[in-house]
């Protein structure tokens, strides 16, 4: 927020200084430094012009600046840092005249954001207050500015000390404001992934902070959404914290509601209550390994959980009905608290099969390779279905009772499943073998030997329980008290 007000202050400064430099016609060079004193004067930040400034009347008033710089000068290494390489302002001269300009059009063109992620929250110091003014004067020294336009521009975060830098490219958008009313579309890449979105909201009249802003976004993001999302929100802003009541929306065909909110002072704190009436997560099994050709069933490609160190969170997730690939829980209560890099997921009560999951899943990135640690306990789950659906498996029924404990550490699926170790308790009641016939094996014993393990899709074995323990070290799992 603080970001922005600076930008918005900063090109305040620029046009009101062009509009006035215009009039009397002071030469572009004075122009260049009277710009860059106010505003530094009114920011704090430092604007460095290196390229020429233009000052054209053909087809229409307006000024360029080329190559730009602002950044903090205290600390041009490690806080915020804008560089444009071209910004044209188009104005109308009746209002340069007037002394009240009106930017028809603002081009910005190969902007680069430059912002630092941080491990740690830290506090900014409250900025020094201002005279007060009343709202006639804010609408009368108010920058009337009817459309904005963004080429090529590129977001760059990160930080020094643990040598991430991500990046987000191809920011082309358009932005114009008419009664109040913005809209604001575009599109972008972050990594291999393309992104489309859309912003429509109705700005209220100044000042903005603790008035509501409805706003509506639509995004579409192949590869890091599973599909299109849309939301209208009551947004809010209170300091540093931007408040979002009221949110309804859709991801796909799943419809949710609920409220979040963004401390964007230094580290951001974001926090989101949403409850989905059915929430389905896409998730992709590992490929079942084949003798003949080798083939490995985790991939070995690098899970990258940097980005947990530089925010924190507190999430609530609540859904009527949770499908996780092809595993389906209902209902559904998800509490995740992220802090230093270190992930909590609780699931206290998951109804899943006619029986009930709970557990706690720990993710520690805070530092070098990943940890992970899971445990949970399933009472009276339906073992087909469920196994069925997660792993594939098909030859067991009956209600399941398990403990799980298990720890591992990678950066990659193979690793993770080889580095696993714990233990692991199941007990199956009630149920049948399934594509096996025990009994009718055993007596056929007696009339001649067996031919091959004799498995048939027809064939079943009931069970009143089937127990193991498991101890689980680098990724095997063996027992020795299997009991049938």
């Amino acid at each position: 927020m603080r970001a922005l007000k600076i930008a918005g202050a900063a090109t305040a400064a620029v046009i009101v200084v062009l509009a006035l430099l215009l009039i009397i016609g002071i030469p572009s060079g004075f122009l260049s430094s009277e710009i860059q004193a106010r505003v530094e004067r009114e920011t704090g930040y430092r604007l460095t012009i290196s390229g020429a400034t233009k000052i054209g009347l053909w087809p229409k008033l307006n000024v360029t600046l080329t190559d730009v710089t602002l950044e903090n000068p205290k600390d041009p290494e490690t806080s915020n840092r804008l560089t444009v390489g071209r910004v044209q302002a188009d104005m109308t001269l009746a209002s340069v005249w007037s002394g009240h300009p009106q930017i028809t059009e603002l081009v910005i063109a190969r902007p680069v954001l430059y912002h630092p992620l941080l491990r740690e929250r830290t506090r900014v110091p409250n900025p020094s207050a201002r005279p007060t003014t009343s709202p006639s004067e804010r609408d009368s020294n108010a920058l009337a500015i009817d459309r904005v336009t963004v080429t090529d521009g590129t977001l760059v975060t990160f930080n020094l000390r643990d040598r991430v830098e991500n990046r987000i490219t191809g920011i082309n958008a358009d932005a114009t404001i008419a009664d109040r009313k913005i809209k604001i579309t575009g599109n972008a890449r972050a990594s291999e992934h393309p992104l489309k979105f859309e912003v429509k909201a109705t700005a209220p009249h100044p000042p903005v902070e603790r008035q509501n802003m409805p706003v509506e976004l639509a995004l579409d993001a192949p590869g890091v959404l599973q599909a299109p999302l849309s939301a209208k929100a009551e947004v809010r802003l209170n300091g540093s914290v931007v408040m979002i009541n009221g949110v309804t929306g859709t991801l796909g065909d799943d419809a949710f509601n609920g409220w979040a909110s963004v401390d964007i002072e230094s580290k951001p704190l974001v926090k989101v209550d949403l409850d989905f009436q059915r929430l389905g997560v896409a998730t992709s099994k590992a490929p079942a390994s084949s003798g003949s050709t080798g083939a490995q069933p985790w991939s070995n490609a690098t899970i990258d959980l940097n980005g947990m160190n530089y925010v924190d969170a507190q999430v609530r997730i609540s859904a009527a009905e949770l499908n996780l690939g092809d595993t389906r829980f209902a209902p559904v209560a998800i509490d995740v608290a992220l802090a230093g890099g270190v992930l909590r997921c609780g699931f206290p009560n998951l109804g899943a099969y006619g029986g009930q999951v709970s557990g706690q899943l720990i993710v520690d990135a805070s530092r070098g390779e990943p940890i992970y640690a899971l445990t949970s306990d399933l009472v009276g789950v339906r073992a087909l279905p469920l196994l069925q659906s997660a792993a594939d498996f098909d030859k067991l029924d009956g209600k399941l009772q398990a403990k799980i404990g298990v720890r591992s550490n990678g950066n990659s699926q193979r690793a993770i499943m080889s580095n696993l170790g714990g233990t692991v308790f199941a007990n199956f009641q009630d149920g049948t073998i399934r594509g096996l016939n025990v009994a009718r094996m055993i007596r056929s014993l007696t009339s001649g030997p067996l031919s091959g393990w004799q498995e048939t899709r027809e064939e079943a074995t009931d069970l009143s329980q089937l127990s193991a323990s498991f101890r689980v070290e680098r990724g095997q799992a063996t027992t020795n008290d299997l009991n049938l």
